[in-house]
């Protein structure tokens, strides 16, 4: 590859790769991807707001990391579409390098076997995702696998769920075949505070594709009729968070 302007060297390991490319691709159809010397951070939306996805991935957990910008950032629009077409062919154990030459529109990736450049979306012609902040009022940590559970348990089109805190953090939904539960004491969830009550409903199929990353323990923030806050480490370790609108 030519090394000529060359600003952005990163390599990323397969499970990586397919983990951005799934996460995105669950919320919106393209996104910037926003590269700085602290690494790779991502923001996107569903069109209506409903929910929003952040991942980022620290310099020191790619693979390999060149940033030569003089300290300003990189801001590359990108059609997921385009990217999962290389992201398909890693198998475990193979990593993509992304190379990015200044001034250029187009963003050239290296699996070793392939070599192939894509064209780039001009980030100002796409629409800034907000920040999201969250005046929370309660906190808590349930496991992904219990969650998960529920909420495919849960799915079909147009069902809600609703997210209670009552001396608990409780999931319930109502679907064609009955209902469906999950229930914890405050000491299973570390809920903070105990006895915060509140009754928010939510979509479930927002909430299913907005933790499609999920591992481990997801911490959850929120407050009566707001948004639910996510954030947790994913299995390839991208550092996520998430948000959800409730439903009105």
């Amino acid at each position: 590859m030519s090394q000529t302007n060359e600003v952005l060297s990163a390599t990323i390991s397969c499970e990586v790769a397919k983990e951005i490319v799934k996460g995105i691709e669950n919320t919106d159809e393209q996104a910037v991807f926003i590269f700085d010397e602290s690494g790779l951070f991502v923001r996107v939306s569903d069109p209506y707001r409903a929910r929003v996805l952040e991942i980022h991935l620290p310099a020191e957990d790619f693979d390999s990391f060149e940033f030569k910008n003089n300290g300003q950032q990189i801001r590359v629009g990108i059609v997921i579409s385009r990217l999962k077409d290389i992201t398909k062919t890693l198998r475990k154990g193979q990593h993509l390098e992304l190379v990015y030459h200044g001034g250029h529109n187009k963003l050239e990736l290296n699996t070793g076997l392939l070599t192939r450049s894509i064209r780039l979306v001009r980030p100002e012609l796409m629409t800034d995702v907000p920040i999201i902040s969250l005046a929370h009022l309660y906190e808590a940590e349930v496991a992904f696998d219990s969650l998960n559970q529920f909420l495919k348990a849960s799915n079909g089109k147009g069902h809600q769920l609703d997210l209670i805190t009552d001396n608990g953090l409780i999931f319930a939904s109502e679907t064609d075949e009955g209902s469906v539960r999950l229930s914890k004491t405050p000491e299973e969830v570390s809920l903070n505070p105990s006895d915060y009550l509140s009754m928010t409903t939510f979509s479930v199929e927002h909430m299913l594709k907005v933790v499609a990353l999920g591992d481990g323990v997801i911490s959850i923030r929120g407050k009566q009729d707001s948004a639910v806050e996510f954030s947790w480490t994913t299995k390839a370790g991208l550092k996520a968070r998430a948000w959800v609108g409730p439903r009105v």
